[in-house]
């Protein structure tokens, strides 16, 4: 396992910057792809000018510039600190990150901020963050606002101890904090828990809007490398709809046909809520394959009820440009998908992600020519199960 970091070899200041009270520290990332795990903090103690106190860490997946929500399994305090040199605060258990970084056009993606929380003295670094640090599937964005939602490299809140008590939304500039981050691409060891394509994430992305106000189904192509127990799927209700999806349900590309559902779902979340999932009764299976995983409504007079992301090339030149791997889950990207008819046609395209129009129970196989490269943001959750399973198709109707 690779140990990623966004400061290996580079040391913070010797002497720390005077303040006194609370104050959070945060640096703001991305990651590359999928498959990959967020391990734990490091934190910057300068000489004796700087305390060596516990300090309390957290993760936030940003909704805004100003918002976000704090992963859970991210809260952690640390140990009494050694001073003159980094220390690192491990998480109980490494977290899954969603892929974040948009290659193409590095605002149009998401973002993660690393916040710790202290009392008295920070470490400081003026003019620092004059460029990116990339290393391995990890990014650190520059100085200025050139994150998602116009956030700032070098974020912090002054007079806040508990990083938890709200994101740190105040600009630094080209300051950098000295928040470092442990980043690897490797699952843990032991591991067997479930993964999705958008683990530990609660945004979309800038320019998700809602869709049009339409019975359909919207899907994502989404791929299983082993047998899999069912265990949700997820979608992105946006902000301004007053309506959840219907139906929900998984669709063999070979056979056009569907293999497991969650018909009349409830769902976790309110309408407009941001990601929502629906439960699988336990003992849902599928075998390897390729899927198409889709939400419907049935509403008489549907609204906005599904979200959108048209501007970015999500699965050509975004986030999904390389698909996306995550353990047994992956999802291609544009030119690898499964084929599908233009709409309006004529004509055949590789689709993803794709849709249907009209009554329930239509196979999505539909991907518009004026806008191939959107994303609708639905996700399947799963574990993997023993290979000896032998498990093949179970239906859930």
């Amino acid at each position: 396992m690779t140990d990623y970091r966004l400061f290996p070899s580079t040391n913070g200041p010797a002497t720390g910057t005077s303040n006194s009270g609370g104050f959070t520290s945060g640096v703001v990332f991305a990651v590359a792809g999928g498959g990959n795990w967020f391990n734990g903090y490091y934190w910057w103690v300068a000489g004796a000018s700087q305390p060596t106190a516990p300090v309390k860490c957290c993760l936030y997946s940003a909704t805004g510039e100003t918002t976000g929500v704090v992963v859970p399994g991210s809260v952690v305090t640390s140990g009494t600190l050694k001073s003159g040199q980094w220390n690192y605060i491990p998480l109980p258990a490494p977290i899954q990150l969603a892929p974040s970084l948009d290659p193409g056009t590095i605002s149009a993606g998401s973002a993660y901020i690393a916040a710790i929380g202290v009392t008295g003295n920070v470490p400081v670094t003026t003019g620092f963050w004059s460029a990116p640090i990339t290393s391995g599937p990890l990014y650190g964005y520059a100085g200025g606002l050139v994150a998602p939602y116009s956030l700032a490299q070098g974020i912090f809140t002054a007079g806040q101890a508990d990083p938890t008590t709200a994101m740190p939304a105040s600009a630094a500039g080209t300051d950098n904090l000295w928040v470092d981050v442990s980043v690897s691409d490797t699952a843990p060891a032991g591991y067997s828990g479930s993964y999705r394509l958008y683990p530990s994430k609660y945004d979309a992305n800038p320019s998700t809007v809602q869709d049009f106000a339409a019975n359909y189904d919207v899907a994502t192509q989404v791929n299983l490398s082993q047998s899999c127990a069912l265990n949700k799927i997820w979608y992105y209700s946006p902000s301004g709809t007053g309506q959840l999806a219907t139906a929900a349900s998984v669709w063999s590309i070979a056979t056009q046909q569907i293999v497991a559902s969650i018909p009349n779902p409830s769902w976790s979340g309110l309408a407009g809520s941001g990601w929502v999932s629906a439960s699988f009764p336990s003992g849902v299976t599928l075998g390897s394959g390729d899927y198409r995983v889709s939400v419907y409504n049935g509403a008489e007079t549907p609204d906005g009820w599904n979200a959108k992301d048209a501007q970015t090339g999500y699965w050509t030149t975004g986030v999904g440009a390389s698909g996306i791997v995550n353990g047994p889950v992956s999802a291609p990207d544009f030119a690898s998908a499964a084929p599908c008819n233009l709409f309006p046609g004529p004509g055949t395209t590789t689709g993803q992600p794709v849709f249907s129009i009209g009554p329930p129970d239509q196979f999505p196989d539909l991907c518009t020519g004026t806008d191939p490269v959107q994303n609708y943001f639905v996700d399947l959750e799963v574990t993997p199960l023993p290979p000896s399973s032998g498990i093949a198709w179970v239906v859930a109707l």
